[in-house]
Protein backbone atom coordinates (compact mmCIF):
# COMPACT_ATOMS: atom_id res chain seq x y z
CA UNK A 1 0.00 0.00 0.00
CA UNK A 2 1.30 3.31 -1.08
CA UNK A 3 0.61 4.84 2.78
CA UNK A 4 3.45 2.20 4.13
CA UNK A 5 5.60 3.56 1.49
CA UNK A 6 5.13 7.09 2.52
CA UNK A 7 5.35 6.22 6.23
CA UNK A 8 8.73 4.53 5.65
CA UNK A 9 9.99 7.68 3.53
CA UNK A 10 8.95 9.51 6.68
CA UNK A 11 10.90 7.56 8.79
CA UNK A 12 14.13 7.51 7.14
CA UNK A 13 13.94 11.15 6.92
CA UNK A 14 13.11 11.53 10.69
CA UNK A 15 14.18 8.64 12.46
CA UNK A 16 11.75 7.89 15.16
CA UNK A 17 10.19 11.01 14.35
CA UNK A 18 8.13 10.42 11.10
CA UNK A 19 5.30 12.55 12.07
CA UNK A 20 7.82 15.71 12.05
CA UNK A 21 9.63 14.72 8.56
CA UNK A 22 7.32 16.45 6.11
CA UNK A 23 6.61 20.18 8.56
CA UNK A 24 9.32 21.86 6.07
CA UNK A 25 7.00 21.88 3.47
CA UNK A 26 3.87 22.57 5.42
CA UNK A 27 2.74 18.89 5.38
CA UNK A 28 1.73 16.24 8.24
CA UNK A 29 0.79 12.34 8.74
CA UNK A 30 -2.80 12.53 9.78
CA UNK A 31 -5.01 9.20 10.83
CA UNK A 32 -3.29 5.47 10.28
CA UNK A 33 0.05 6.97 9.79
CA UNK A 34 -0.26 8.80 12.54
CA UNK A 35 -0.84 5.93 14.58
CA UNK A 36 2.22 3.99 12.94
CA UNK A 37 4.31 6.90 14.25
CA UNK A 38 2.79 6.18 17.97
CA UNK A 39 0.11 9.11 18.14
CA UNK A 40 -3.33 9.18 18.27
CA UNK A 41 -5.47 6.47 19.80
CA UNK A 42 -6.99 4.17 17.15
CA UNK A 43 -10.36 5.45 16.20
CA UNK A 44 -11.83 5.11 12.74
CA UNK A 45 -12.44 8.66 12.93
CA UNK A 46 -9.12 10.02 13.75
CA UNK A 47 -8.48 13.08 11.71
CA UNK A 48 -11.16 12.96 10.22
CA UNK A 49 -13.33 16.33 9.50
CA UNK A 50 -16.95 17.27 11.00
CA UNK A 51 -17.96 17.44 7.56
CA UNK A 52 -15.66 14.16 5.86
CA UNK A 53 -17.97 11.42 4.39
CA UNK A 54 -17.02 7.69 5.68
CA UNK A 55 -15.39 7.13 2.02
CA UNK A 56 -12.48 9.39 2.49
CA UNK A 57 -9.71 9.06 4.50
CA UNK A 58 -7.15 11.79 5.61
CA UNK A 59 -3.35 10.46 5.24
CA UNK A 60 -1.61 14.16 5.49
CA UNK A 61 -2.36 17.16 6.49
CA UNK A 62 -1.92 20.64 4.07
CA UNK A 63 -0.98 23.97 5.16
CA UNK A 64 -1.73 25.39 8.75
CA UNK A 65 -3.95 22.98 10.47
CA UNK A 66 -6.25 25.87 10.65
CA UNK A 67 -7.14 25.76 6.91
CA UNK A 68 -8.23 22.32 7.30
CA UNK A 69 -6.60 21.04 4.13
CA UNK A 70 -5.81 17.40 3.80
CA UNK A 71 -4.91 14.86 1.03
CA UNK A 72 -6.76 10.97 1.60
CA UNK A 73 -8.02 8.02 -0.19
CA UNK A 74 -11.21 7.84 -1.26
CA UNK A 75 -12.81 4.70 -1.10
CA UNK A 76 -15.87 2.67 -2.10
CA UNK A 77 -16.14 -0.02 0.17
CA UNK A 78 -13.54 0.07 3.66
CA UNK A 79 -11.91 -2.95 2.98
CA UNK A 80 -11.41 -2.01 -0.88
CA UNK A 81 -8.01 -0.47 -2.78
CA UNK A 82 -8.63 3.51 -2.63
CA UNK A 83 -10.27 4.73 -6.19
CA UNK A 84 -8.08 7.62 -5.81
CA UNK A 85 -6.30 9.92 -3.94
CA UNK A 86 -8.55 13.33 -3.03
CA UNK A 87 -8.31 16.83 -1.60
CA UNK A 88 -10.09 18.26 1.18
CA UNK A 89 -10.78 21.68 1.23
CA UNK A 90 -12.90 24.02 3.90
CA UNK A 91 -15.34 26.01 1.87
CA UNK A 92 -14.33 30.04 2.31
CA UNK A 93 -16.66 31.85 3.78
CA UNK A 94 -17.34 35.53 4.00
CA UNK A 95 -14.66 37.49 6.10
CA UNK A 96 -15.51 38.65 9.01
CA UNK A 97 -13.40 40.13 11.76
CA UNK A 98 -12.80 37.60 14.38
CA UNK A 99 -14.17 34.47 12.48
CA UNK A 100 -12.79 31.93 10.96
CA UNK A 101 -11.79 32.43 6.88
CA UNK A 102 -13.42 28.76 6.51
CA UNK A 103 -16.73 26.57 6.90
CA UNK A 104 -18.62 25.55 7.34
CA UNK A 105 -18.96 23.05 4.56
CA UNK A 106 -15.86 20.93 2.69
CA UNK A 107 -15.33 20.07 -0.95
CA UNK A 108 -13.28 17.08 -2.23
CA UNK A 109 -11.68 16.98 -5.20
CA UNK A 110 -10.08 13.74 -6.83
CA UNK A 111 -5.97 14.34 -7.56
CA UNK A 112 -4.57 11.05 -8.53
Amino acid sequence: DDAFVLFEACEALAPGSARTALARAGLGLLGPLRLLSGEGEASPLLDRGPHDPAEFQPLVSVGPPSEGRALGYWRDEPDAPPLFVAERKPLPREQKPGVSAFGPGVSFSPVA
